[in-house]
């Protein structure tokens, strides 16, 4: 059985552990990325709508176990 709360906060360190390992030297660079539009869009914009997605993800979980 899964416990989607530690696998929450499993997937949140690795995020943690990931972001810190870009250099910053890397924080320029570009992507195309096609949310909310086909866009083209920097590595801590993507960074940061991948945070989005997760706490509204996990505000979706806590309110369908409640």
């Amino acid at each position: 059985q899964c416990d989607w709360s530690s696998d929450v906060c499993s997937s949140d360190l690795l995020y943690a552990r990931t972001w810190d390992r870009i250099p910053a030297t890397l924080h320029g660079r570009t992507m195309r990325f096609a949310f909310p539009r086909e866009a083209v869009r920097s590595l801590p914009w993507v960074a940061a709508q991948t945070l989005h997605e997760v706490e509204h993800h996990l505000g979706d979980m806590r309110r369908l176990v409640a």
